[in-house]
């Protein structure tokens, strides 16, 4: 007799610690399903929160510099000095009083580390540029001759295209991960 409840208390016990071994195995898959419901809900919640900052960062910085570029565009006295033929003196003169400081006042105004290259039709106005060795560099203005990218391909796209803003990676610009604003 005591056989017999030996043997019922041990197929007791070993069915008792089944059940139990098949709940908290149960329990734990639930568990880890949900957990991992979760954990990729709120990973691609926050992925998308970056990324929708991470947008509006880069629409200010392309916005502001479209401001920067249309007041500069927009500018009457900036057009006149484009229309008038100069002597060479005069040229150089329009350049260092009218040019270069509003040029300067651009890159100090910007927020952003920008290069700009003013590329002018008036042949009278002498160019004024750095040469272009250090790669590294953040924030430079120049002036140069349209007649330096008149053959290019990008700038015969741009002459083909309708309105005066447009945003392009040329030359360099995709080794060195910039992009240009072409007004």
């Amino acid at each position: 007799m005591s056989e017999i409840k030996k043997k019922y208390k041990q197929k007791l016990i070993l069915s008792f610690a089944c059940l139990n071994l098949m709940c908290v195995l149960f329990s734990s898959v639930g568990f880890y399903v949900l957990s991992m419901g979760n954990l990729k809900k709120n990973y691609a919640s926050v992925v998308q929160s970056t990324l929708a900052e991470t947008q509006k960062n880069i629409n200010q910085k392309l916005e502001y510099n479209e401001f920067l570029a249309k007041n500069y565009l927009m500018d009457q006295v900036f057009y006149a000095y484009m229309q008038k033929e100069y002597s060479r003196y005069e040229g150089t003169q329009v350049l260092n009083n009218n040019l270069l400081p509003k040029g300067r006042e651009m890159i100090s105004l910007s927020k952003n580390n920008v290069l700009i290259t003013l590329y002018i039709e008036n042949q009278t106005i002498p160019e004024y540029f750095y040469h272009d060795t250090d790669k590294s560099a953040e924030r430079s203005f120049s002036v140069r001759h349209i007649s330096q990218i008149a053959e290019k391909p990008y700038y015969q796209r741009y002459r083909s295209k309708s309105g005066y803003l447009w945003w392009d990676q040329i030359d360099d610009d995709r080794e060195r991960g910039r992009v240009s604003l072409l007004s």
